[in-house]
Parts: C-alpha cells; sequence; structure tokens
C-alpha cells in the first residue's frame, strides 16, 4: 500500500468488518498496544479477547483486504471534500463520545460547527400530518434566537420539514444518513441535501457505496440521539423510527419531548406513550424547553464550580477523569471514562464513589458521570 496508515485507517478498516461493532472494536483496542497490533494478532490470542468468537477472529485475521478498502475510502473521501474522523480524535464530535456504542469512525460533510454550543434533534413520522408539520415549523422558528443545530434524518414527514425550516430561518440543520455519504436517501431530498452543505451538513457511519437498507436506520437513529442535547419527538405511531430514537435519547440521558395530540390521532399516539410512561416530557411550548434546558442562561455552569474544582485537593487519577469530563463537556459514560482514563473498572468505580462523597461529581441514571 503507498499510503501511510493512520488510526483512521485501521478503525475504519475494523468498522467495516462484518459483525464487528463499535462496541466490539473497543475491546479489541483496549487490548492492544496500538491499533496496528490488531492485526497481527494470531487467532488464539483474539479468540480471548470478550466478544470476539472464532468467526470474528477469523474476519480480523483476514482484514487486509479491509485496510484496501479503507484506503480506498480515504482516498475518495480526500477527493470530493469529506472529513474522516475518528473517536480517538479531538476532532470526533464530543456529544457523539459520550454515547457508550458511538461509531469508531465518521464521515462528514458540510459547513457546521461539530461542537455547535446547543444541538436539538426534531424527529417523527415520515407520514406527517398538517399539524406536526405546523408545529415544527413552529419550533424551530421559535428556537431561532437561540441558534442550536438542528439534527434530524432527511427522512420524509417531520424530518425534511425540520430541515427546510431550519434552513428558513438560517439556522445551521444536520442530516444523518443511514446510507454512504454519496447516497442521499430518499432521492427526493438531494437538493435539500445539497443546500445543507452551505448552512449545515451531514454526516454518517457507513462507507461509500452503502444504499439504504432498513437495518441500519435503527443505527442511525442513535447518532441522532448522540449528537444532540435534546430530542423533540413531533409525530410518531406506537411503533417506527422515532420512537427508537427517543428511547436511544433517554438510554443516553438526553431529554426528550413528545408533542402531545389527540386520542383519535394515529401519529400522536406514540408521543402519547412516550409521556404516559414517563419516558418524554410533555412538551407544551419552546419557553418551556428553553427554560429546563438553562438555554436562557448565559452559562450553564453552576457559579463557584470552577473555583470549587480549581481548589479540592485531588489525587492524579482524580484529575486525569476531571480533565476527561471537561473534555467531553461534563457528561460521559462509565465504561468511555474507563478506557479514557485507562484504569481498571474496580479501581475507576471506587474513586468516583469518593469523588462523589467529596461533591465533586455525580452519577446519573444509566452509568453516566457529570462534574
Amino acid at each position: 500500500m503507498r499510503q501511510k496508515l493512520t488510526p483512521t485507517h485501521y478503525l475504519l478498516a475494523l468498522s467495516l468488518i462484518p459483525g464487528l461493532g463499535g462496541t466490539k472494536i473497543k475491546h479489541l483496542v483496549n487490548h492492544v498496544e496500538s491499533l496496528e497490533a490488531v492485526f497481527k494478532l494470531t487467532d488464539a490470542q483474539l479468540r480471548k479477547i470478550p466478544t470476539i468468537g472464532p468467526k470474528l477472529s477469523g474476519l480480523i485475521k483476514d482484514a487486509r483486504k479491509y485496510l484496501e478498502r479503507a484506503s480506498e475510502s480515504l482516498e475518495r473521501a480526500g477527493s470530493c471534500g469529506v472529513r474522516v474522523l475518528n473517536f480517538l480524535e479531538d476532532s470526533y464530535p464530543s456529544r457523539l463520545k459520550t454515547i457508550f456504542d458511538c461509531p469508531p469512525v465518521i464521515f462528514v460533510a458540510g459547513n457546521f460547527d461539530l461542537e455547535a454550543e446547543r444541538s436539538v434533534a426534531i424527529v417523527g413520522t415520515r407520514k406527517a400530518t398538517a399539524y406536526g408539520r405546523k408545529v415544527t415549523e413552529d419550533i424551530v422558528k421559535a428556537l431561532q434566537e437561540f441558534n442550536p443545530l438542528v439534527v434530524s434524518g432527511l427522512a420524509y414527514g417531520i424530518d425534511i420539514a425540520a430541515h427546510k425550516a431550519a434552513l428558513r430561518c438560517g439556522l445551521q440543520t444536520l442530516g444523518v444518513m443511514g446510507t454512504g455519504i454519496d447516497s442521499v436517501y430518499p432521492k427526493e431530498h438531494r437538493s435539500i441535501a445539497q443546500k445543507m452543505l452551505k448552512q449545515g451538513g451531514v454526516v454518517t457511519e457507513n462507507d461509500f457505496g452503502v444504499t439504504a437498507d432498513p437495518r441500519r436506520f435503527p443505527a442511525r437513529n442513535r447518532l441522532i440521539a448522540g449528537l444532540s442535547d435534546v430530542v423533540v419527538v413531533v409525530e410518531a405511531a406506537e411503533r417506527g423510527g422515532a420512537l427508537i430514537t427517543g428511547h436511544l435519547a433517554n438510554d443516553y440521558d438526553r431529554e426528550v419531548y413528545a408533542v402531545p395530540g389527540g386520542l383519535n390521532m394515529e401519529f400522536s399516539r406514540g408521543c402519547n406513550k412516550l409521556v404516559s410512561k414517563n419516558q418524554a416530557r410533555l412538551f407544551c411550548s419552546v419557553d418551556q424547553l428553553v427554560e429546563e434546558m438553562g438555554w436562557g442562561e448565559i452559562s450553564r455552569k453552576k457559579p463557584g464550580a470552577q473555583l470549587f474544582m480549581d481548589n479540592v485537593e485531588m489525587s492524579e487519577d482524580e484529575r486525569r477523569i476531571v480533565q476527561v469530563l471537561r473534555e467531553h463537556r461534563d457528561h460521559l459514560h462509565v465504561d468511555q471514562l474507563g478506557w479514557h482514563v485507562q484504569l481498571k473498572t474496580s479501581k475507576l468505580l471506587a474513586l468516583l464513589l469518593q469523588m462523589e462523597l467529596k461533591g465533586m461529581l455525580k452519577m446519573k441514571m444509566g452509568n453516566y458521570v457529570s462534574l
């Protein structure tokens, strides 16, 4: 291979192996000294790694073809202005790093801030009603003064209504794709996607050439949730992608709101169900969302919090934990935190308990840690 291989080459190659998802790749990374070493492990060594069985070990051993494909994809990305970011880089979105199953590599195109101060996902059914489209437009318009990144899935219905409203309001909008970055789905939304490249962008975890496949869209939905601070479900049937996004957002400790609707409205049943099961807050107004998210405040930080951290006595390990949490927007899953600070789970949990007793951090639902 002519190209000098980088961590992105190795991680992209691993992500191309069928059945080897982000969580298993993290297990691999945690058991080797370097990414290059993964491709030199014997079959016996691979099988000893948690979650890697005989089938995957065989595929990893035969991974040279995936390295070649990764090199081709990175060359193509470079030639068409697509950024390829891996989860070991500082440039990888910090919000996405906080979810335990974040993709090892993402493809990004466009002109938007990956670290936008505020980010809201607006999702819903593909069969949006006039009520749903109007509510979507009203929400985006009311959020305009707070300048959030508007995230959605480029699908028919509520998704595309959110993207269009953001463009009209001059807000950056991000389309999360379940296809390769060269394959907009549905094709009717290509012109909108092109406009978004100038006032936002698109992102995907899929390689070039990947076309629409229903099995990929639930995975796409986790990125929508992961890239957002808050998810608003506008309309949803009792089953569907929007509900999946809402459930995932709960798992990732994101705020979830659901727009209520009439009991006899098919595409409000999912929203009403989320609220009735305490899986989402009842969305009443943008003022409510802004107040509860603290978006109207000059700073989300409590006065004196930084001063407290600077003056409290800390061990070296505690300082590393605080530093990593600050780098990841003060919010990280325990598994991710352990991976970043390179501490055994038993020692990490003991330290976190001590730090919580000191008032330095708090443990939240879903095994998330915040300063």
